[in-house]
């Protein structure tokens, strides 16, 4: 990525198929992860090959999250084609200025937030298709969205506890690369306005010899945050892993199963050393307390939670009443 962006290799048909390459990797290895931290959260054995999990069926995770991002992309333009409706609409029946920049401001604050709804009905894709690798990209979108009913407040609550380790880890890259700019500041600022009195044409290489100094610091910079950074993101997608065990009902069974389980208790010693029958239990003590309920609005139906975990998909999984076509 440096050699492509840093313009090593040029702008030719070598770089765009690097670039091509290395967008094509990434996206596999983030549905790998996502099968890591999820095997991570369900407390199974994990390591580099379920990191590279996904590359066992790499069609089928390219396909579903260029698929994602499709869906992500048409229900923004159909938000961006409204507000631009309503826009037209306005500036047709009031010329005020000041209200034009009050209904832009509304509007824009109105599609971000949508935007953001959106966004969240497809957390849980990745975490669904490694689940189930077999079932299809509309599957695991499917139910993504099912899963998020009514679940998106809580996924962007738990997102935003994130938000002060992200300042802390930009913090340490600011503050390093605020560094350099320090150090490299007033040396290279003499050295150009030197070379540009010999030469005005000396300018382009004065500043390409800035751009190589500064990314030497940036890349310092990102080496230094790298643990916490490191930290960050595994820590923060076995959380999500987790959001997607309870969503998915995961939670629920290994908890009910755990509580229904027979303890294994020893045979009773009598004083004197010989065995002593167990006593009937008391009736209060057969009394079942109440476990707890399975989470409402990511199953569609109750019988998503009968059968044993992780629930097989379904053949055909229609939508709900009143969800839109994606």
């Amino acid at each position: 990525s440096w050699l492509t962006s840093g313009g090593t290799l040029g702008t030719g048909a070598l770089s765009l198929f690097l670039n091509i390459l290395i967008a094509l990797f990434s996206i596999v290895m983030g549905v790998g992860f996502s099968h890591y931290v999820l095997r991570l959260a369900r407390r199974e054995e994990t390591g580099m090959d379920s990191l590279f999990h996904a590359f066992s069926f790499a069609g089928r995770s390219l396909g579903t999250m260029l698929l994602q991002a499709l869906f992500i992309f048409l229900w923004g333009l159909l938000l961006v084609v409204a507000a631009g409706i309503v826009m037209g609409i306005f500036a047709a029946l009031v010329s005020s200025v000041p209200g034009m920049i009050l209904l832009a401001a509304v509007l824009y604050i109105g599609m971000l937030v949508l935007l953001v709804v959106i966004v969240l009905r497809y957390a849980m894709v990745s975490f669904a298709l490694v689940d189930y690798p077999d079932a299809g990209a509309m599957n695991a979108i499917r139910r993504s969205v099912r899963m998020m009913r009514g679940h998106k407040g809580k996924y962007f609550v738990l997102e935003l506890s994130f938000l002060g380790w992200e300042v802390l880890a930009g913090l340490i890259s600011a503050i390093v690369l605020g560094i350099g700019v320090w150090l490299i500041g007033t040396d290279w600022f003499e050295y150009a306005v030197w070379m540009v009195e010999q030469d005005p044409w000396a300018l382009y290489f004065v500043i390409a010899d800035l751009q190589d100094q500064l990314a030497i610091w940036s890349l310092l910079a990102e080496v230094l945050s790298l643990p916490l950074t490191l930290w960050l993101l595994v820590y923060r997608q076995t959380a999500a892993a987790r959001f997607y065990n309870y969503v998915s009902g995961y939670d629920y069974h290994q908890y009910m199963n755990a509580r229904q389980a027979p303890p294994v208790q020893e045979p009773p010693q009598s004083p004197a050393g010989g065995y002593e029958p167990p006593r009937s239990p008391a009736p209060e003590e057969t009394k079942d307390a109440e476990g707890p309920k399975p989470p409402s609005g990511g199953a569609g139906s109750n019988s998503y939670y009968t059968s044993i975990l992780p629930p097989e998909p379904p053949e055909e999984d229609p939508e709900a009443p009143g969800e839109p076509e994606d």
